[in-house]
Parts: structure tokens; C-alpha cells; sequence
């Protein structure tokens, strides 16, 4: 995990499961992130989690984010550039889990 701490506020770069796990309720002003999606976006990371697999990690990722967030929670997901692949059925689950816990 890396930290970079400014006069505003502190930033954090890592595995957000890991990061947020350290981290009380509450204590957070906002969440975002831009997470690995299926095979159409992986960073380089060696990340494959596909279909139900993926959509498992991402509902992990929204309910650490939802404990630790005391404001905005927001996630750039369900795009692929150029030749990439896009999964409509993962976006899907994800909108169905949250449409559920909203």
C-alpha cells in the first residue's frame, strides 16, 4: 500500500480490500476507484476474475467501501476501450446487488 498525505487529506493507492481493512467506519470522505473489470481492464496486475467471479470481488469492494465511507462511494466500471471486450452480464449483477442494498 502506498500513502500520499497532503495538507486536504491523505490518498491511497493498493489492493482496496487490504487498504479499507485497516481502516475504522466513517472515517473516509470519499471512495473511488477505477477497478480492474473482467479481462477488458486489468492494470497489468495479472487480475482475471470473470462473470460471477468478478461480480463476487466487486460486491466485497462496494460493502468495504460503504463501511468505511462516511460520503461519496464511486467506481468507473463497465467500460473497455478500442478492441477490448465489454460484459453487459457483469454490470448487470452489480446494478441488480446494488439496486437490492440501496
Amino acid at each position: 500500500m502506498e500513502r500520499i498525505d497532503f495538507e486536504e487529506g491523505s490518498l491511497y493507492r493498493g489492493d482496496s480490500l487490504e487498504v479499507m481493512e485497516g481502516m475504522e467506519p466513517n472515517s473516509v470522505d470519499l471512495v473511488f476507484g477505477s477497478p480492474p473489470y473482467e479481462d477488458a481492464r486489468t492494470y497489468g496486475i495479472g487480475f482475471d476474475l470473470k462473470g460471477q467471479d468478478w461480480v463476487d470481488w466487486m460486491v466485497k469492494v462496494f460493502e468495504a467501501s460503504l463501511r468505511v465511507s462516511k460520503g461519496l462511494v464511486a467506481f468507473v466500471v463497465g467500460h473497455g476501450k478500442g478492441a477490448r471486450k465489454w460484459s453487459l452480464w457483469a454490470s448487470a449483477k452489480i446494478w441488480a446487488w446494488w439496486s437490492a442494498v440501496a
